[in-house]
């Protein structure tokens, strides 16, 4: 059987084999649970390398399907001819594979091209790593079997990292505690031992005052208020640390918000002076046994800045590769009047809601069509895919096509000779004091919109079976408020747009916030219609928790 490993964004990066009959299987490398693979796999390979979707290129508005040479050729004849004009280039996350980055190296050559400073994802986590250690690591999984507890803090590893989920169902098993922090009451719930309900953006206010019982300080007045987790938690969050060993384990959401880099600032912090560094996981850099080709763009535009520029009709041209921005990237309203506005580029595994909007579209096929190279960022192990499944055009082929046209010499190593990095990471704590502390951004009269993730899908590559909640989860209290009954049709509103949705009552979110699953459309409108672009607290990413919304029955007025 030949080995493969998953490329699409998600901190497992599962390493499988297929037989002869085209059967998948896990190969274990973190070892202590049954081997298995998550239902997405399945689902993506039919969906990548067994659907119809081709390349076309339009010409009068109409749809023309092109043979892969020929759009190649025609695109990158294009681009000659407009070299000199304001291009946007956006690379995203539809597969995070080593040859990827190559894609950079083309786009690098034109004067006006702006490449994206920052992303949706994990930047903000990085940040503040690197502020506080001087790099982005984690430990070995294994130091886990050495702690007595594990926290949680807004890490929903059974939708997001369902391999670091079954690894903690075993040392739950063998006795460790686990303590579950999260505004969310999400699936993650059954593995802990205790749940804690937090409100978004506050977890810095409970680290500091679990620090202040640590320091025999005193706990703030308006704890509980502005938290909303009981004295009596954080006094057993305290003792805990007090008492053991303690694993924490810091999830994406935290890092979502204009006090994000703060809040993990402080997580970091109290993992130090607990002496719980050995113990502390964010994730790493999935790159990171590999040496990246040097790209230096000429231009570069901030991820939260794009929203302005788009508004402005400041770009010719917007080339998107393993992208989905219309459902992804906040203001929806924005993408959608530039890509019409625009001549557009699209490269791709599948149609998608932004390659309606494409002039050019390149169809690939993604991480089954091509070998490549990856490591887990979360897990500290590496893959290689030495030959593809099947056999399609891939990104690499799209890569030297382009290069080939436009007259860019890029040489792409083989597997074999992917260059591999020998730096060693330590983490070495390099502050001498506590961070300030930063409070939460907060609308008042108005509902924080958490977006979280579904087990059935990654971020905006949609199986055709993900399961359908086109819901929006309000509390009892704030349903009792509005006059709302289960199932009624809401409105969710702001300044930049509003989406209509049903209702449903339930103890998944507390007062003052509502929960909706993301990058999905609903009543067919894209839910980040109603996204802000507001900057974290990094410079570098987009503050998505920190959109707030009116809700109101479809039928009353706002």
């Amino acid at each position: 059987m030949q080995k493969f490993f998953c490329s699409k964004d998600c901190p497992d990066c599962c390493p499988f084999s297929v037989d002869e009959k085209g059967n998948f299987f896990y190969i274990n490398k973190i070892n202590g649970f049954k081997n298995f693979l998550c239902i997405k796999l399945k689902k993506f390979y039919e969906r990548e390398v067994l659907t119809d979707d081709y390349s076309f290129i339009k010409i009068d508005n109409k749809t023309v399907k092109k043979n892969f040479d020929e759009v190649c050729k025609i695109t990158a004849q294009f681009l000659k001819e407009n070299a000199d004009k304001n291009i946007l280039y956006l690379r995203g996350s539809g597969s995070l594979g080593y040859y990827m980055s190559y894609y950079d190296l083309i786009f690098q050559q034109f004067e006006n091209c702006y490449f994206v400073d920052g992303s949706l994802c994990d930047e903000t986590g990085i940040t503040a790593h690197i502020e506080d250690f001087g790099n982005i690591t984690n430990p070995d999984i294994k130091n886990l079997e050495l702690v007595d507890n594990i926290i949680l803090f807004g890490k929903n590893c059974k939708v997001t990292s369902p391999h670091l989920y079954a690894y903690l169902k075993t040392l739950k098993k063998k006795g460790k505690k686990i303590i579950y922090i999260d505004p969310i009451k999400s699936e993650t719930v059954k593995l802990a031992d205790k749940f804690i309900r937090i409100n978004p953006a506050t977890d810095g206010i409970l680290v500091v005052n679990i620090i202040n019982i640590l320091q025999n300080k005193q706990v703030d007045k308006n704890f509980e208020k502005i938290t909303n987790v009981k004295t009596e938690d954080l006094f057993y969050l305290a003792d805990i640390f007090k008492k053991g060993k303690t694993g924490i384990i810091t999830g994406m959401g935290l890092q979502r918000y204009t006090n994000g880099k703060n809040i993990i600032n402080w997580i970091n912090h109290l993992a130090v002076i607990t002496d719980n560094l050995d113990y502390l996981y964010f994730g790493r850099s999935s790159k990171e046994s590999f040496e990246k080709p040097t790209v230096l763009p000429k231009k570069k535009i901030k991820i939260y800045e794009i929203s302005k520029f788009l508004e402005k009709g400041f770009f010719d041209i917007i080339v998107i590769v393993a992208a989905n921005p219309l459902v992804t990237h906040p203001t929806s309203n924005l993408w959608h009047k530039a890509l019409k506005n625009s001549k557009v580029i699209v490269i791709d595994t599948n149609f998608t809601e932004t390659s309606r909007f494409a002039d050019f579209f390149i169809k690939v096929g993604g991480m089954f069509a091509q070998p490549d190279a990856m490591g887990s960022y979360f897990f500290n192990f590496d893959n290689f895919r030495e030959k593809p499944i099947a056999t399609l055009n891939n990104d690499i082929d799209v890569i030297k096509s382009l290069a080939k046209h436009l007259n860019i010499n890029i040489e792409i190593p083989k597997i074999s000779n992917i260059p591999l990095t020998k730096k060693s990471l330590k983490r070495v704590y390099k502050k001498s004091s506590a961070p300030k502390l930063e409070k939460p951004y907060i609308e008042t009269n108005k509902f924080r919109l958490i977006t979280c993730s579904n087990y059935f899908y990654l971020n905006s590559q949609l199986a055709e079976n993900y399961q359908k909640e086109d819901v929006c989860y309000i509390s009892i209290s704030d349903s009792l408020n509005l006059n709302i009954n289960d199932g009624d049709e809401i409105v969710l509103q702001n300044y930049l747009g509003k989406v209509k949705v049903k209702a449903k009552i339930s103890d998944k979110v507390s007062a003052g916030y509502i929960m909706i699953y993301k990058n999905r459309c609903y009543d067919n409108q894209p839910l980040n219609l109603l996204t802000k672009s507001i900057p974290t607290d990094s410079d570098n990413a987009v503050a998505i928790y920190d959109t707030f919304v009116e809700v109101k029955k479809a039928y009353e007025k706002i």
